[in-house]
């Protein structure tokens, strides 16, 4: 192996250890037959007739509706009809790049034939990751990236999903990663390998502490800001349909503990309580309704934010403060953490750190009081909603067009 392809194995090896701290460490996660799977997804995605990329290329990646959303929009926003997606995650036979009729057939069934001894081999291991087999499928998405050509940039949900990695870790592609959270958790965003990473704001580029960072904006909150508020409440006790949105709870027990309180003041001011699970969840929807020991509760999964009916929020410390804000809707923060992303707001947002200041909180809020503070707040995290990806992206595809070949910001 060489030096190169030793850094892009270890970089994917690090990531796919995060997702299985995480506690998703079943077997065929550490075997990686998902990511056999995506492989082969792709391989099918591309059958058709070959065409070159007209534009930018989108790497859908990530299952995340919040997620793809953006990146389906920045396309869209970008460049319309000529956006063309890679796509491991669902069937795209319209908009995915189509790489021939032999080609990717040969290819899908060399993958699988080969394939199949690495995870022979793996049954029975209690290593994290199956190393032979990461191994395989890094030089496939090369290759695959290599057949392609470098005349286009890559637009990446993130650099640090494995496929996604191998892409922004390729010399000869230029790539850039759009911030998809909270700049916290240093394991999803640290180091940039893409050669850019775009920033929802100037906060969020010095965050993220790296050359490579641009403040670019996102069209993901630059939307929600059109929006018309749905509903204007002054006090809770205006409030008609009040959402819980989970991110930090986990377990049955840790979910109950979040409702206990939000159901004390359902009886005491008769609202109907909506609770929504985070894309990233652990658990299930049955085990949110297990939890749950009333049946007067509305239970939302994959639903958007703001396809919701709702005129009040409480949120457990997630970027999903920042969609709310947007909808102009008030909310109280939920953050027992002593050092959470959110701990610098706690004097300026209304924050509870257990179940009693909650209960203080939310009976005597204003939004008079928080208004300055959701205005500011917005401020310091998206610029206010600016977004200026159009014309970076068109400058990524200026720079690809005239030194083919090259890679840009190393």
């Amino acid at each position: 192996m060489d030096d190169k392809f030793k850094m892009i194995l270890s970089a994917c090896t690090e990531d796919r250890s995060n997702v299985i701290a995480k506690g998703q460490s079943a077997w065929s996660r550490r075997c990686g037959i998902d990511l056999l799977l995506k492989m082969l997804l792709v391989y099918i995605n591309s059958i058709g007739l070959r065409h070159a990329p007209e534009s930018t290329i989108y790497v859908d990646e990530i299952k995340n509706n919040n997620m793809v959303s953006n990146l389906r929009d920045t396309a869209e926003i970008c460049d319309a009809e000529k956006a063309t997606f890679i796509c491991l995650n669902s069937y795209s036979p319209n908009r995915h790049i189509k790489m021939g009729v032999f080609w990717p057939i040969f290819k899908a069934v060399t993958l699988v034939v080969l394939s199949l001894p690495r995870v022979l081999s793996f049954i029975g291991s209690e290593c994290t990751v199956n190393d032979s087999l990461a191994r395989f499928l890094i030089k496939r998405m090369d290759n695959y990236v290599a057949r392609i050509g470098y005349q286009h940039p890559f637009i990446l949900m993130t650099d640090h999903h494995f496929y996604s990695t191998v892409i922004a870790m390729n010399d000869h592609a230029t790539s850039a990663v759009l911030q998809h959270g909270l700049i916290g958790d240093a394991r999803f965003f640290s180091p940039v390998r893409a050669t850019y990473f775009y920033a929802w704001s100037k906060k969020s580029a010095v965050l993220v502490n790296s050359e490579k960072a641009v403040d670019a904006g996102t069209y993901k909150f630059s939307k929600l800001m059109r929006l018309e508020p749905k509903h204007y409440v002054e006090s809770f006790a205006d409030a008609k349909r009040v959402l819980l949105i989970l991110s930090s709870s986990k377990t049955s027990e840790q979910i109950s503990h979040r409702i206990e309180p939000l159901l004390n003041l359902q009886n005491r001011f008769g609202f109907k309580l909506l609770i929504k699970m985070h894309p990233g969840s652990l658990f299930s929807i049955n085990e949110l309704r297990d939890a749950v020991s009333t049946s007067d509760v509305e239970l939302y999964k994959e639903e958007k934010i703001e396809a919701i009916d709702f005129d009040f929020a409480f949120i457990e410390q997630s970027t999903a403060a920042l969609d709310v804000a947007c909808l102009g809707t008030p909310y109280i923060v939920i953050d027992e953490s002593l050092d959470s992303y959110f701990s610098e707001y706690q004097e300026m947002l209304p924050t509870a750190s257990n179940p009693d200041e909650l209960l203080r909180l939310t009976v005597e809020f204003s939004l008079t009081k928080y208004m300055p503070a959701y205005t500011s707040f917005l401020e310091q995290e998206i610029d206010n909603g600016q977004c200026r990806i159009d014309s970076l992206i068109h400058r990524l595809q200026n720079e690809c067009g005239s030194t083919y070949g090259g890679r840009y910001g190393k």
